[in-house]
Formats: C-alpha cells, sequence, structure tokens
C-alpha cells in the first residue's frame, strides 16, 4: 500500500539523486576531515544502510508519468543527461578512490572501507549500466559497456539481450533463481552462466557468417576489452597498490548485481506447451517493488515486470501495473535479506508457492535430473558444437544404417533423447513415408526441433514415454541412454509402445573394450553398462537381443568420418545395441 503519493512534476525532479550512487566514494573524503580519523573510511557504509532505512520509512509510491507524456519524456534530453552524467561521476570516483590506496601509509582497514563503496557505487552503476544497454544510439551502448568494464562484466551485454530476455523465468536461464536456491548457490551458477551463454549466443552468430568463434568480431571481446584498457591505465598511473582493492570493490558490485538478478524473478516460471515453447513473458513473471527511494536511486529497475514487457521503455516511463507481482519491501532491503538464505526462504517461498495455488511444483524449481538442466543450457547453440561433425553425426548415419537394414518401410518411427531434431531430419530421406516422431525432456532442444523441422517432437521422458500402446514400428536412441534416470523402465517404455515385431536401436557409450576401466564409477552410478548388463536389461523389459556392433571409434572420430568395418576395432568408442519386441514376453 502506498504511504506516499507525489505529484508527477516532483517525481521528474528527484530523478537527478540517481547521482548519489556513484559519488557514493566521495562521502569518506569529508568524513575523514571532518574529525572521524579512520572511521571516516566507512562513512559510505553508514550511507548506504540509511538509505535503507530511509526507504523503510518513505515507503510506497505507485504513481508514474501519464500515458499521453511518454512520448514527451522520451524525447527530452533531461532524462538522458542525468544518464549520462553518471558515467563521469562515477569514474571520478574510481579513479579518486585509485589516488587514495595508491598512497603511501593507507592502512588496510581503511583501504578496504573505501574499496566497499567503490563496490556499493559498482553494484548500483549496473542499473544505469544496464538502461544505457538498451539505449538506441551506439554512444548510450558503450558507456553502458564501460560502466561494467571496473568489475569485468562485458559479456553481460552479450546475455542479457540474446538470453536474458528471450529465457526469462525459465529454467534454461542462468540469471533466472529457482525456488529453494539460496543466493550463494545461485551466485556461481549466474556468473558461470552469463559468460557461457553468451560465449554460445555469439559462436552461433558467428557460426551462421562463416566465422570461428575465436574472431576478431567477437563481441565478447570488444565487450571486454574497456576492463584491459581500464586497468592497464590505472595501474600505470598509480602502481599496483590498488590493485587488491579494485578486486575487493568488482566482487561486491558483481555480489550487488547478482542480487537483484536473484530477486528480480525468483521461483517464477514460464509455462511450456507440449512443444516446448514458453509463454510469452507477462507481469507475473517478476518480482517488483515501487519503494519511492529504492526506484530513484535504482532507475526504476524494481519495476521490473514493466521492462520485460515493453523493453523498449524507458526507465523514467516504467509504472506500477497493478497486476504485477509485488515484494514485500523496497530492493535496498531485500538485496541484504537474500544474503542470508533462511531468512529469505521464510520471507519468500511461502509468497511463491501462494502465487501458484499452493503447488510449488508449477514454480521454477531446480531440475531433478541435472542432465537436462545442461542440455537446456546447450540448447541454443548445439547444432554449432564441434562434437557434431566429429562425433554426433557419425554415431547417427551408423544407426541410420542399422535401421534401415532391420526395417525398410516402418509406418512409424520413435526417437527418444531427439535433442534439436537432427537424427530425424537424417531419417527422413531414408524413411520417406514413415511418420517421425522426436521425445526429449529439454523443452528448449523440442523447440528448437520445431523451428528447424517437418518433423513432430514433444517433451517427454524415456521413462515416462508421452504416447499410447504400440504406437511406433522402430525406436531410435542415439547417445542418450546413459542419461536415463532409470534405464530398465525407459527399455520397458519402449516395449510398451512398440508394436508387435517392433524394432529398437540404441546407441551409447556402453563400457566396451579399453573404456571398461574409465567407466568403472559410472557403471557402478548404473550409467554405462557391459554388452553383457545390456542384454539383460532387454530380456528383462521383454525385448530381445537381435545383435551388437561398433558404432564409433577414436580413429573415426579424428577423421569426423563414419565407423566402417574393415577389421577389429581400434579403440571403440560407441557401440549399437539392436533389439526386437517379443510379442509374447512381456516386460518383467
Amino acid at each position: 500500500m502506498d504511504r506516499t503519493r507525489l505529484p508527477p512534476v516532483a517525481r521528474e525532479l528527484l530523478w537527478p539523486l540517481l547521482l548519489l550512487g556513484p559519488a557514493l566514494p566521495f562521502l569518506a573524503g569529508p568524513a575523514v576531515a571532518a574529525g572521524f580519523g579512520r572511521y571516516g573510511w566507512w562513512a559510505p557504509q553508514a550511507a548506504v544502510v540509511g538509505a535503507a532505512v530511509l526507504e523503510a520509512l518513505v515507503g510506497a509510491d505507485a504513481s508514474g508519468p501519464r500515458h499521453s507524456v511518454h512520448a514527451l519524456l522520451d524525447r527530452g534530453p533531461y532524462h538522458r543527461a542525468v544518464l549520462y552524467a553518471y558515467v563521469p561521476v562515477y569514474f571520478g570516483a574510481l579513479v579518486w578512490s585509485c589516488s587514495r590506496w595508491a598512497a603511501p601509509g593507507l592502512p588496510i582497514p581503511d583501504g578496504l572501507g573505501l574499496a566497499l563503496a567503490v563496490g556499493w557505487a559498482g553494484g548500483v552503476a549496473f542499473t544505469v549500466s544496464h538502461e544505457l544497454g538498451h539505449g538506441r544510439l551506439r554512444v548510450e551502448r558503450w558507456a553502458g559497456r564501460l560502466l561494467v568494464a571496473p568489475f569485468a562484466y562485458g559479456h553481460y551485454y552479450v546475455e542479457h539481450g540474446r538470453v536474458h530476455h528471450a529465457l526469462v523465468a525459465t529454467p534454461e536461464d542462468p540469471s533466472s533463481a529457482r525456488l529453494g536456491e539460496g543466493f550463494w548457490a545461485f551466485l556461481p551458477r549466474v556468473l558461470a552462466g552469463r559468460v557461457r551463454a553468451g560465449w554460445r549466443s555469439e559462436a552461433l552468430r558467428l557460426a551462421r557468417q562463416g566465422r570461428g568463434p575465436w574472431h576478431v568480431r567477437n563481441e565478447l571481446f570488444r565487450s571486454w576489452a574497456p576492463t584491459v584498457v581500464l586497468y592497464a591505465c590505472l595501474v600505470a598511473a598509480f602502481g599496483s597498490r590498488p590493485v587488491p582493492y579494485l578486486v575487493v570493490q568488482a566482487a561486491l558490485a558483481l555480489i550487488v548485481q547478482e542480487s537483484a538478478s536473484y530477486i528480480q524473478h525468483y521461483g517464477l516460471l514460464r509455462r511450456a506447451g507440449p512443444t516446448g515453447r514458453h509463454e510469452r513473458p507477462a507481469l507475473r513473471h517478476s518480482w517488483n517493488s515501487n519503494a519511492l527511494v529504492g526506484n530513484i536511486l535504482l532507475c526504476n529497475a524494481p519495476r521490473h515486470s514493466h521492462h520485460h514487457v515493453a523493453p523498449g521503455r524507458h526507465y523514467q516511463t516504467l509504472c506500477h501495473v497493478d497486476e504485477a507481482l509485488q515484494l514485500p519491501a523496497g530492493y535496498l532491503s531485500m538485496i541484504p535479506l537474500a544474503w542470508f538464505p533462511p531468512l529469505w526462504r521464510r520471507v519468500m517461498d511461502p509468497k511463491v508457492v501462494a502465487h501458484y495455488g499452493g503447488d510449488p511444483a508449477r514454480a521454477n524449481v531446480s531440475p531433478a535430473d541435472k542432465d537436462v538442466g545442461y542440455f537446456e543450457s546447450w540448447a541454443p547453440t548445439y547444432d554449432a558444437s564441434m562434437l557434431q561433425k566429429r562425433y554426433f553425426h557419425p554415431v547417427r548415419h551408423v544407426v541410420l544404417d542399422h535401421a534401415r537394414s532391420l526395417a525398410t518401410r516402418p509406418p512409424s518411427v520413435l526417437d527418444i533423447g531427439c535433442g534439436t531434431g537432427a537424427l530425424l531430419r537424417g531419417a527422413r530421406a531414408r524413411f520417406p513415408d514413415s511418420a517421425l516422431t522426436g521425445v526429449d525432456p529439454a523443452p528448449s532442444m523440442v523447440r528448437i526441433a520445431h523451428a528447424t523441422g517437418r518433423e513432430h517432437y514433444v517433451v517427454g521422458r524415456a521413462e515416462r514415454l508421452p504416447f499410447p500402446d504400440a504406437s511406433f514400428d522402430l525406436v531410435l536412441s542415439t547417445l542418450s541412454f546413459h542419461h536415463w534416470a532409470d534405464q530398465r523402465q525407459g527399455l520397458t517404455e519402449i516395449h510398451r509402445v512398440l508394436r508387435a515385431n517392433g524394432c529398437a536401436v540404441i546407441a551409447d557409450h556402453f563400457a566396451v573394450g579399453w573404456l571398461r576401466p574409465f567407466f568403472a564409477v559410472a557403471r557402478k552410478r548404473g550409467r554405462m553398462r557391459t554388452r553383457r548388463e545390456v542384454e539383460a536389461l532387454l530380456r528383462a523389459s521383454g525385448l530381445r537381443p537381435a545383435g551388437w556392433h561398433i558404432a564409433h571409434t577414436v580413429p573415426s572420430f579424428l577423421r569426423a568420418r563414419p565407423y566402417r568395418r574393415t577389421g577389429p576395432p581400434l579403440l571403440p568408442l560407441t557401440a549399437v545395441a539392436t533389439a526386437a519386441k517379443d510379442p509374447g514376453r512381456p516386460a518383467g
């Protein structure tokens, strides 16, 4: 509920207060000069606490500019000038702080207090950097990249625009926190996930242009270049003394920024349809706050739902929407709360569960199977992987050869663990009259398969296939068997969906020959199986083993060609097990 409601004009006059964030380190100088001594270097920390208290006292304000004046506010220079002024103030504070750190005789606790002040300023600068990064002008986008240079986060711009906005509030988004996931578990996942997602996205873009990921036009290199130049200039100007403090400020800036990311989508999930495509981002997929102080100091970032629904809107025109989910307090209070996971979960978990009608399974929870989560994150660049040419494609070629030898014209074919649909696209030439269906537990894989092929794809697991009994004449599985959580149940499901005299072809990293000692641990976990174990599982599932063949070897991997049987296999990597349904033998 609002406790404050400012006239629109008064709210517009408050935007220059944004500059208090980057000016935070400058408070240390007057505090020391005023006689606070060594405690003066910690004065900015007291200011941060004071801002959080003030946010709670002032309360919420849901007011905003009328829709009729949005165009006028967007065209005017006032709000952009505030953002542009942020850049020199922030870098001025950084340079001044380096001059203090470089001064001989500065005690470590004093330098640490100043470093934390710079870190808070950097964390707040992220909100302005984010706003500039969404700007239409190239100079604005480059200004946004400069603001994240002190903490080497240039890859944020590639990941944020191409990945986060596309996958927000889904399990595959590295920056959407999951229900029950503590902040300190989320932090390494998001830090690594942003780099990984940004790199894969850029590698895919360059691959479309016929270039490799290490090409000079890689946007990540361009985004990291300002960090290299900045640190080189600072070390040249002030020596090596400021470096440890620069590391401290960068660490705190990243913690503050990713604390905001953690808050914004905690536990919220966009539903996925049977094709794996998620619903469009809506107001209910972000947490928001109308706390006046936090919204002014953080460039209206707490009005996050409106930003995702209309990412082209500038900060001054983001509005409160009644349907948007509201946090119990402002960002300046919720960010420190996130650092204490038991307290955070006590406050937020009931709100998430209540939003989903008391059913936590409808929220964004950690994948029960980590393999599925891995393939979710790999999906955008899966088809561009170097493994496709050297490994996946040759194995698929051998699998289709064996499938054709078992069933020349099967009416219906199922591919379990279909990924992005490459096997079925290849099967179309060999089985032109067959109905081809793929199933995969990773929604992102299924979504890409739908976009690139004419076959039918659904989301589902091998252990619970979403098909009626006796639906298929041929079942294929390529390099997914070792990912099945329950391999016997998966084979039993194959027996169930196969028609009488139907066949199955399963290729996987079976423990054959020289690989057996390397797969010893995986075998204990029921992953990599020997030939004897695979055939025992097939019989127990009501399937009759029909053959065993080597599908790929180390030499064929190095040559990036399908394995051809011209003699004893040298260093086998993959084997193919074929089986037929025994109509008179039910699954055990």
